[in-house]
């Protein structure tokens, strides 16, 4: 699952955000872009069409989009403070959001067509164009991240609602909870409507988060890494799932994918409490939340270090976490000036990258000289980055704001 989601819906608007949290949560994107490129290239093998590194750690799991999602939520709450009145602002709000997404995303779309192996492609290209991948055709192939771009729509939409009708998103919240423990039992309500649901929690609490007044604060700068190191290896570490596979429990009503998409919620502390920290903003019980969030995972990596025979991916991820745990008991304030700039840079072409990096990686498995190495599968995977930063950064900072211009010269 890739994820996420979407990127750009936490597009943040310079006059209405401070610079100094700006910076803060496009780290965020660029970090998280970073771990899904990285989790999608490494779950493939990486870029050697012949010497796969499948021994290599690879961040996997599902948090990234849900993160995204109620990043969406949290930016739209706080640049559209004011509820939308009347068709005019509905129209305004649109148009931004089409501006914002529809170049770019149209682009990538005509490339992920134009690599596809599939025949027969033209009513699938036709209802990718129109945001229709999950419900009118299947995602294709060679850019499944682009399932969230579906989903991200509806969630404008929803806001669309929630907002001009003036509904609280607590409301929506466990409307949308109802909903998803209903959709769990029938064994033939479609996979997608759970998503949505699961998805449509995640985005209300994105709103909610931003409407409640949260204590300005500065937390220490080990405090954030420690947040960001738990993206490439929570979800390795994650507890609920793990107990319920070991509790065996006969003749429950309730499919084992439905519970794996019920057990997605575990991750609300963790989206909750990495936004405010990236906007500079503590709560009453933040430190509940970070007893939720670190306690179970710990005890399972104590577990699993006890247990012993872990493959190189899970030991990798204990020591990943471990280490977030020692920044998290010993906090320090430290300027990381050049980091927070090259992070700030990847956050600020996160969308495009995206939208772009599968597609690119299917060039990339295609071409078949200078592979069948550790020294070409290194050299190429340095060389996959750097093309999909290049085209990312194309398409963001050069190709979107002139195909903006030609619209509205039109």
């Amino acid at each position: 699952m890739s994820i996420a989601l979407l990127i750009e819906s936490a597009n943040i608007q310079k006059a209405e955000v401070k610079p100094r949290i700006q910076q803060k949560l496009q780290m965020l994107r660029g970090v998280t872009s970073l771990v899904i490129v990285w989790s999608h290239a490494g779950m493939r093998g990486y870029v050697d069409p012949i010497y796969h590194l499948y021994g290599f750690f690879v961040p996997v799991g599902t948090m990234r989009p849900f993160l995204f999602f109620m990043l969406s939520g949290y930016m739209l709450g706080l640049t559209n403070k004011n509820p939308l009145a009347n068709f005019n602002e509905i129209k305004s709000f649109v148009k931004k959001r089409c501006k914002r997404l529809y170049p770019v995303y149209f682009l990538a779309v005509l490339f992920s067509f134009l690599i596809a192996k599939e025949s027969n492609l033209f009513w699938s290209l036709i209802g990718h164009l129109l945001f229709l991948q999950n419900i009118a055709t299947d995602v294709i192939i060679e850019n499944t991240p682009i399932w969230s771009m579906n989903f991200e729509i509806v969630f404008y939409i929803s806001f669309i609602i929630i907002s001009f009708l003036s509904i609280r998103p607590l409301y929506v919240i466990v409307a949308a909870l109802v909903a998803l423990t209903v959709l769990l039992f029938p064994s033939n309500v479609h996979p997608n409507l759970i998503r949505y649901s699961l998805g449509l929690i995640y985005f209300a609490m994105g709103i909610l988060c931003a409407d409640i007044k949260f204590r300005e604060y500065v937390h220490p700068t080990s405090f954030c890494i420690s947040l960001l190191i738990l993206l490439f290896c929570y979800q390795r570490l994650e507890v609920y799932q793990f107990i319920f596979n070991k509790l065996h429990i006969p003749n429950l009503d309730v499919t084992t994918q439905g519970f794996k998409f019920f057990i997605v919620l575990q991750f609300v502390p963790y989206c909750i409490l990495i936004l405010s920290t990236f906007n500079n903003k503590i709560h009453a019980w933040h430190k509940y939340l970070v007893a939720v969030i670190y306690v179970p995972p710990l005890g399972r990596s104590f577990y699993l270090l006890y247990s012993g025979n872990l493959d190189l991916g899970m030991k990798i991820s204990i020591a990943l976490f471990l280490t977030s745990v020692l920044l998290l008991v010993f906090p320090f304030r430290f300027s990381f000036t050049r980091i927070k700039m090259g992070l700030s840079f990847l956050g600020g072409i996160s969308y495009g990258t995206y939208l772009v990096h599968l597609p690119i990686w299917y060039l990339f498995i295609r071409f078949t000289p200078f592979s069948g190495t550790l020294y070409t599968a290194l050299i190429r995977l340095i060389i996959y980055l750097c093309v999909v930063i290049a085209s990312a950064y194309f398409l963001e900072k050069r190709y979107q704001k002139w195909a903006v211009k030609l619209v509205e010269r039109s």
